[in-house]
This record gives structure tokens, C-alpha cells and sequence, in this order.
């Protein structure tokens, strides 16, 4: 019998940018992970490779967080199936791992009695627990390839981002929900095109910079949330609390003075 060596993720479509890093991180590990976005192959049958990957995966992975539990659909499927596995599994065997994103409760009471790892508020932390379970799982190094040829696994670029706006949404997605540095010099300053058609901003401070603005992540700011497309902050603009939405793509500078760090949008 062939040994059963993949890690199933499985996660809610709104949580596609936080899956796709967990999966660059265990790869990166030499971890063989199973995503549908990269080991999915034009015109298979989705819900037949969906349930194949399942059966045959040693670990699933929920992700678990306030949008996947209210919503129905497949998460829900794949993980009814992963609690079937589950069934057949040694009591003393880990194969289902729920992973919450946020504070949200999971509500099947087969997975409230299973230890949950947490991935916020410290990612890193998150990610060792996991890697310590995986542990024993038989490497899989990385392969730099032209393409994915047999749907085995993805091809992992040593350069992953395609252009400066997956950059922004993976540097952002790492930072904390709200400020917590110890340090009171380390700051990031965000500049963006206020001239893009999706941000949200205030109009007197749209007024104040036609083109472009540049906010400073320190010690004041708060609801930090990383979406697919952008990014959503509380900041204070004369001590009053003003949410900003900001798209990826119209992010053009990321600056950490303190560590002599910056990244600029090359203009094409």
C-alpha cells in the first residue's frame, strides 16, 4: 500500500491569498501540499480530484475563520468528507488539523474536540506547530519547472510574486491586525495613487493629495485586514478614526527607514 504523504488545504474562497501562503510555506519546507488553485489541471473533473486528494492526503488542514463557517458550498463538502476520513483513522492518528485565521469558533463539534492551531496573531508560531505534526512526513523537495506536467504538484518559482501587487498583498498580509511594536522608531510608510478608481478615502484628504499619499503604520493603527484585491486599515486623521481601503495595484512605494528597507513599483 502507497504511503500516504500530502497535506490537504482546504479553505473558503475569501481566504484564497492566506491558503496560497500557508502552501508556499510548506513547500518551501519540502512539504508535498495539496491547493486546487496549484495542483488542479485544465479540464479535470474538479469535484472527483477534490475528493481523490482527500482520501488520499496523510494531513487536511481547515482553515478556519469567520468566513468559511457561514458559508455553504464546498469547504463545507470537503470537510464532511476529511470528518469520513477521520472515521477510519486511529484515535491516536492526527489527520485533520483545524487552523483558525481569526477568533471565530469552529461550530461542528467534531472540531471543537480536536486542538486547533492558531495563525494569527503570530504567523510564524502558527506555522512551527504545524511543521512539528508534519514533521514525519517524507520530504519533497522543491522543483523549478516549466509546468506542471502529471498534476503531482505545482512548480515552485524562487521568485513567486508576477508584479509588484502580489508583493504588497503578501508583505501586508504578514503585518499584525493592529499595532504592536515595541519599537517606537520602526514604521512602514505605504505610499499609493489616490487617482485609483477603487480606494477608499476621505474626500478632504483626497483634496489634500490629488495623486498620490503616503500613510505610516506605527503605533496608531488598528483593523488591519488583508484582502484579495486590497487591503483595509484604521488610521487617525486629527485623532478621528478613519477606515482606508487601499487596491494592491495602487500601491506604488513600501519603506521601512529603520532597517534601511524599500520597495518601489518599477514603472512599466
Amino acid at each position: 500500500m502507497e504511503k500516504k504523504n500530502t497535506v490537504f488545504i482546504s479553505y473558503a474562497r475569501e481566504d484564497a491569498a492566506r491558503a496560497e501562503r500557508l502552501y508556499m510555506d510548506l513547500r518551501k519546507a519540502n512539504i508535498d501540499a495539496w491547493l486546487d488553485t496549484k495542483n488542479l489541471l485544465p479540464g479535470q473533473n474538479w469535484k472527483r480530484e477534490i475528493t481523490k486528494a482527500i482520501k488520499n492526503s496523510a494531513y487536511f488542514l481547515a482553515l478556519i475563520s469567520e468566513r468559511s463557517v457561514n458559508k455553504r458550498g464546498v469547504v463545507q463538502k470537503e470537510l464532511k468528507q476529511a470528518l469520513n476520513v477521520l472515521e477510519e483513522v486511529p484515535s491516536h492518528h492526527i489527520f485533520l488539523i483545524p487552523v483558525r485565521l481569526d477568533e471565530t469558533i469552529p461550530e461542528d463539534e467534531e472540531l471543537q474536540n480536536l486542538n486547533w492551531v492558531d495563525l494569527y496573531p503570530s504567523y510564524q508560531k502558527g506555522i512551527n506547530r504545524i511543521l512539528d505534526v508534519l514533521d514525519g512526513l517524507e520530504k519533497t523537495p522543491l522543483e523549478l519547472r516549466e509546468n506542471n506536467q502529471g498534476g503531482k504538484r505545482a512548480p515552485i518559482h524562487y521568485t513567486p510574486y508576477r508584479n509588484f501587487s502580489e508583493f504588497a498583498r503578501d508583505f501586508v498580509s504578514k503585518l499584525p491586525s493592529a499595532s504592536m511594536y515595541a519599537d517606537p522608531e520602526y514604521a512602514i510608510y505605504i505610499t499609493y495613487e489616490t487617482t485609483h478608481p477603487d480606494i477608499e478615502i476621505p474626500q478632504s484628504l483626497k483634496e489634500q493629495y490629488p495623486d498620490k499619499i503616503t500613510i505610516v503604520l506605527q503605533n496608531q493603527f488598528k483593523d488591519l485586514e488583508a484582502g484579495k484585491e486590497a487591503v483595509s486599515v484604521v488610521l487617525a486623521f486629527g485623532g478621528v478614526g478613519t477606515k482606508l481601503v487601499i487596491p494592491y495595484s495602487s500601491i506604488i512605494d513600501i519603506a521601512i527607514p529603520s532597517i534601511g528597507a524599500r520597495m518601489q513599483q518599477i514603472p512599466v
